[in-house]
This record gives C-alpha cells, structure tokens and sequence, in this order.
C-alpha cells in the first residue's frame, strides 16, 4: 500500500473531525444570536423606562453610540487575541494529529485568526476548519469589568448600566462574528444606527424636560468624553492588530493554496499508480494463464506415462485377478456342495416339521373331544346330581308319609278297647298281629250279623272302600 494513501485517509479523518466541530459551532452561533436578540429587547426596554426620569442630549447620545460601537469591536479583538492565545496553548501541550490542519498548511500558525476556512474534502464539497471559541460567560464578564470601574456616582448610575447592557450585545455579536466571518459586524452596525435613529427620536421628545437636570448631564457628558478618548486609542491599537491578523490570514490563504496543489498532485500520483497496479495485474494475469497451460501440458504428460505403466499394471493384476478366480471357483463349488447337503437336510426335517404338525393337530382334535365328553359327563353327572336330590327328597317325603301312616295305624289299631299298651316300642309284627286279629274279630261280628238275618254290605265294598281312602291319604 503506498505511502500517500494513508496521507489521504488521515486528512480525510482530519476533515470529518473539523465538520463535526463546525455543526458544533453553528449551533453555539444560533444559540448567541438568540442571547442577542433577547438583550437587545431588555434594552430597549431599559432605555425606554430610564428616557422619561432623565433626558439626554443628542451630541451625547451620538457620543454613547460611537463608544458602544467601539466597544463591540474591543471585545471582538479581545476574542481574537484570546483564540490565539488558546491555540498557542493547544498546539503547546498537545502533539500534532497526523493528518490536522496544521500538517495540511506546513505548520503552525502563530497568529491565525479566528477565522473558519474552506478545505477541500474527498467527497467534493469543501468543509470548513473553525478555531476553537470563547464561552459566552467569559465574554460577557471581560466586556463588563472595564465598564464596572468606571460608574458615575452623580445621577449616572442608570444611564451607565443602560451602557453597560449595550457593550454586553456588542460584544456576543462580536465574538458570533468572529467565529462565522468580519462581514456580520458591519450588518450590526447598521442595527445600531437604526437603533440610534430611534433614541434621536426619543431624544427630541426628551429635549422639553425642564433646565434643573443640566447640571449632572454636564458632568457626565464630562466622564463620558475622557472615556470616549482612552477608548478610541485602544480601538487604534486594536486596529493595527486587525491589520496583523489580515496579513497573517493572507499567509494562511497562501499556505492552504499550497497545499490543495499537493493534494491534487498525490491525487494524480496515486491515479498514476493505479494505472500502473492494472498493467501489473493484466501481466500477471497473462503469466497465470500461460502457467495454466504449461500444467495442462504437463499433466497430459504424465497421463500418458501413468497410462503406460497402468497398462503393465493391468496385465499384471489380470493374471492375478485370473488365479483368484479359480480358487473362487473350487471355493464356490465346495459350498454348492455343502448346500445341496444342507438342503436334503433341510427337506428331510421340513417333513419331520409337516409329520409333527399332523400330529399336534390330531392330538388337538383328541383334546377337543375329551373336552367335549368332559363337558358332557360333568352335565350329565349335574343331571343325575339333581334327580338324585329329586329322589331323596320324595324318599324323605314317602318316608313321612308312611310314619304318618303307620302312626296312624298304630293309633287305630291300639286305641280299640282290649288291647294292651305297651310300653316298649311297636314293632311291624305287634301291628300285623294286632291288624289281623281286628280283621278276624270283624269277620266273626259280620257272620253273627249274618246269621241274625240283619242286612249289612259285603264286606269286600267295605275293604275296598277302605284302600281306596289309603291311597287319597298316602297321595295328599
């Protein structure tokens, strides 16, 4: 990278910096300006309330003008001499940037102004490269301190403070106008005198008050004259200063001229050399082809040679390729074998596999029929259960009947009159017995019916009459 471009980069830093400062300052401007017009209105306000308590004489009042005026343009240079001051003081204590103003004009100026001046940025547009400014609170108290040692103690305290608050004013336009450009100040003279027209006027008003108020306007017109003088002395020196400070600017002019021209000639130094870069680039760029080429040739080469050998390669590995072949092959005949045995195998026990499966289904269905019959007995085995349980319960029941029935036999048969009762239990046999004998000793006692000649029925209606009522017992 060349030498010079980072020149460039520097001063365009530099610039960009100088921009920024500007945009500072015109908002610092803007904000004094308004100060000044808030000022001139308490002024003229003050002028107006103090106008009616003591009248002024026009010569005076011109006189005041005028020294208001200097004023202005004392406080103006006292502004300059400070930034110079100021810059002196910056370029003591700190280092010179590489790439600032300074490096730009070739070096420090000892009496600059401040005064903004055009630099010439890359981007097209020239920027301005300002000089620091004063803050207003330090303007306003220098323009006050001469001006506070000098007031009237006779009647003139109040025609002082009115200018005290006029140099106050002049000298923010002043210092505005010192930091922007020296044409501003000529436009607030004009102000002013627009001004002074109006306070002649007010003058010519004030003219009628009575005669007992000349005696302390006479002795501050006396105070103002001698201040008047010892100022336009000062504004003389100040203005062989200005003279100064415009040779000074003429110089920084010229230097400034310079150093564009250097910037122009690094301009065209560095098109030169990049013109010169793009020759080497398309060289280089030719040279790469023509090596691209010459690999291109060289690799067809050597795929020839690497052809070559991969021609002795390829016999060579067929050959190789061949041996393995045939004991691939007897390999892969001794295991077609080994299959062909693996397969009757197989076969074989696929009809082991289908024979055994015949089997487990017919072992299935035999389950299945035990199951079946299983099933079947238990429902039997529940039905016989259950006529069982029907049986033993008419059993229970004729068993009762019968008790009953042979209770009531015995009951009958031993409640007749003539029988003994026993104690012990009765027999079948005792019934029987005691059956029979009834039996035999009824048909003694229907025989002897008989024979007497009464009509009774025979006794087979009355046996059967009797086991017919048995049965109707035995069924209920």
């Amino acid at each position: 990278m060349p030498w010079y471009l980072s020149v460039i980069h520097e001063k365009d830093h530099c610039l960009s910096e100088l921009e920024m400062q500007v945009q500072k300052k015109d908002e610092e401007i803007l904000l004094l300006q308004e100060e000044r017009e808030a000022l001139k209105t308490q002024l003229k306000c003050l002028l107006k309330g103090k106008g009616q308590e003591a009248s002024m004489s026009p010569g005076r009042r011109e006189r005041l003008s005028d020294a208001s005026l200097k004023l202005g343009r004392l406080s103006l240079l006292k502004a300059f001499s400070r930034d110079e001051e100021l810059q002196h003081w910056q370029q003591a204590d700190a280092p010179p940037l590489p790439g600032s103003c300074s490096s730009l004009e070739g070096g420090v100026l000892p009496s600059a102004p401040a005064v903004s001046i055009r630099v010439p940025h890359p981007g097209g547009a020239p920027q301005p490269c300002p000089a620091p400014a004063l803050p207003i609170s330090q303007m306003q108290e220098e323009s006050a301190a001469p001006e506070r040692g000098k007031e009237l103690d006779l009647g003139g305290g109040e025609e002082d403070e009115g200018l005290e608050g006029e140099p106050k004013g002049v000298e923010d336009t002043g210092a505005r106008g010192g930091v922007s450009q020296m044409g501003a100040v000529h436009e607030e003279g004009r102000k002013e005198e627009e001004e002074e027209e109006e306070d002649r006027d007010e003058d010519s008003e004030e003219r009628e008050l009575p005669e007992e108020e000349e005696i302390p306007r006479r002795s501050a017109s006396s105070l103002a004259e001698s201040f008047e003088e010892e100022l336009l002395a000062q504004l003389e020196e100040y203005e062989q200063v200005i003279l100064d400070f415009q040779f000074n600017l003429e110089a920084t002019r010229t230097r400034y001229s310079l150093a564009t021209g250097v910037i122009a000639s690094l301009q065209q130094q560095l098109d030169f050399q990049e013109s010169q870069l793009r020759k080497i680039n398309r060289e280089n760029e030719m040279l790469q082809k023509e090596l691209r080429e010459r690999k291109q040739q060289l690799q067809a080469m050597t795929d020839k040679f690497s052809n070559l050998r991969e021609d002795k390669k390829h016999q060579e590995m067929m050959g190789l390729i061949e041996k393995d072949n045939q004991l691939l092959r007897q390999q892969v005949s001794k295991l077609e074998r080994k299959l062909t045995k693996r397969d009757r195998v197989i076969s074989e026990l696929d009809t082991k596999v289908s024979q055994l499966q015949e089997q487990v289904e017919l072992d299935q269905n035999h389950l299945q029929r035990w199951k079946q019959l299983q099933e079947d007995l238990q429902s039997k085995k529940e039905m016989i259960q259950e006529s069982e349980q029907q049986v033993r319960v008419a059993l229970e029941s004729s068993q009762s009947r019968l008790e009953r029935l042979r209770n009531k036999i015995i009951q009958a048969t031993f409640s007749i009159t003539g029988t003994k009762s026993l104690v012990n239990e009765i027999s079948d046999n005792d019934i029987l017995e005691a059956l029979q004998r009834i039996i035999s000793e009824r048909s003694d006692y229907y025989n002897q019916l008989k024979q007497k000649g009464v009509k009774v029925p025979p006794l087979q209606q009355s046996e059967t009459f009797l086991p017919s009522k048995t049965k109707k017992g035995t069924s209920k």
